[in-house]
């Protein structure tokens, strides 16, 4: 089986060259690297180091970021060629066992989330995982949204059949805040395989796009939420979400900001 690696390179220069070397790295060997951009100022450098081990491919930019990821790894789907497709930040990396772990859990399965070393600001977070027995309990499961949380779209594969329905069937350009990972996750809610390894390292920096949606108090935060929940009721998804806490909460604070802010 071949996967396809699309990794999106919009202003990643400093880090795309560490992102194509980990997948280079792999132990896993018949799979494909399509490096998606709009604008990529060392592409001749990398085109003359890499040769024609990976492809370049050229498309227009999105204004907004969010839209113009999903637009990047939507083109790079066209032309891929693999079974599965593993997606990849220009700034994260693969550990040299992800591929093959991929493949080993292939069956039955459409969408794959491995676990992530967190990097911030060159410095590895411990314990970003930690496990939290109220959050584990059939309580919180029924007063909060289902969908898996701590995750990121580098961790994210999928069956490139799927993923070619996902952008049929979706209008994510009606949705200013949710990135992919979360529209992906939400889409294929009861058909998501954990791996409970860690196969990638996900990297911060002070500018990354999710730094724009913490904290209680960012509108920005709650107007994701918001989106979140949107996007759920548009699958017509039935569940005990319908009538959450969660779900009663964030629409009544989403309203309330966006009627005073």
């Amino acid at each position: 089986m071949k996967i396809s690696i699309i990794i999106t390179a919009e202003n990643k220069e400093k880090y795309i060259e560490r992102a194509i070397l980990s997948c280079l790295n792999q132990n896993f060997k018949n799979f494909e690297i399509i490096v998606v951009y709009s604008k990529l100022y060392n592409q001749f450098l990398l085109e003359k180091k890499f040769e024609k081990k990976i492809r370049f491919l050229k498309t227009k930019k999105i204004k907004s970021p969010i839209h113009d990821q999903i637009y990047k790894i939507n083109k790079g789907v066209l032309v891929s060629s693999g079974k599965f497709i593993c997606l990849l930040d220009g700034d994260d990396v693969f550990k040299k066992n992800k591929l093959f772990n991929i493949f080993s859990n292939r069956e039955n399965s459409s969408i794959i989330i491995d676990k992530y070393e967190l990097i911030v600001n060159d410095k590895k977070i411990k314990n970003h995982y930690r496990k939290n027995l109220f959050k584990e309990s059939d309580i919180y499961k029924i007063i909060m949204n289902p969908w898996p949380k701590n995750i990121c779209t580098s961790t994210i594969s999928v069956k490139r059949e799927q993923l070619l329905e996902f952008f049929k069937k979706v209008n994510y350009w009606q949705y200013n805040f949710l990135a992919i990972d979360i529209l992906l996750v939400i889409y294929f809610l009861n058909k998501i395989k954990n791996i409970n390894k860690y196969l990638t390292v996900k990297y911060n920096y002070n500018k990354n796009l999710d730094t724009r949606f913490v904290g209680f108090r960012n509108w920005k935060y709650w107007s994701r939420r918001y989106e979140q929940f949107c996007f759920f009721e548009s699958l017509n998804k039935t569940s005990s979400l319908s009538y959450s806490l969660d779900k009663l909460v964030t629409k009544i604070v989403f309203f309330f900001l966006k009627k005073f802010t």
